[in-house]
């Protein structure tokens, strides 16, 4: 009877975090399980010593209340792709603006990609397209992706911080002599 009530309890939770737009079948089998997890039907089967009968009943319910966590992991794994998508195309987007800026300015960031260990720009964003199709090829596994970005995060931030540096060096250098 409280396995019974901790699955009741599980399908209240679920409820709430379903989506609205929810396909109905898995509301139904939310409707299903909690139908089989009458818990007055199942202590009168205790009560008359079919425990086996309950068992059953208890285990086709966690099986259903099964299928409706599937979906939801399913829902989060393709949610974490678009996560994952959009981070990535700032992050591009932001760093060849860097570059244009830049390259509009006058400024050659010939020895910024050098000193962290490329050999042209478009080495450096070869090399950040190579590690964003690795963490977009792990969006099943969200740990793993997320140290993925981390790495990706923190080289375009260094990147970011060298050619700012540049700029504000390129910047006062043209302000002294005008």
């Amino acid at each position: 009877l409280e396995a019974m009530t901790r699955q009741l309890q599980r399908i209240d939770r679920l409820r709430e975090i379903l989506p609205e737009d929810a396909p109905e079948d898995i509301t139904q089998l939310l409707d299903q399980a909690e139908a089989l997890l009458d818990i007055d039907a199942a202590r009168t089967l205790l009560l008359e010593g079919k425990t086996t009968e309950v068992r059953d009943t208890l285990q086709q319910a966690k099986e259903l209340i099964s299928q409706v966590y599937d979906y939801l992991k399913t829902e989060a794994v393709g949610l974490n792709a678009w996560r994952i998508d959009g981070y990535c195309e700032r992050v591009q987007e932001r760093v060849q603006e860097r570059f244009m800026n830049g390259n509009q300015s006058g400024i050659d960031f010939t020895d910024v990609l050098e000193s962290l260990g490329y050999q042209s720009e478009n080495q450096f964003m070869e090399t950040l397209e190579n590690m964003i199709q690795t963490a977009k090829g792990k969006t099943g596994d969200f740990q793993n992706a997320l140290h993925d970005l981390d790495a990706i995060g923190h080289i375009v931030q260094e990147m970011d911080q060298a050619m700012a540096q540049k700029m504000n060096q390129h910047m006062n250098g043209c302000g002294s002599g005008s």
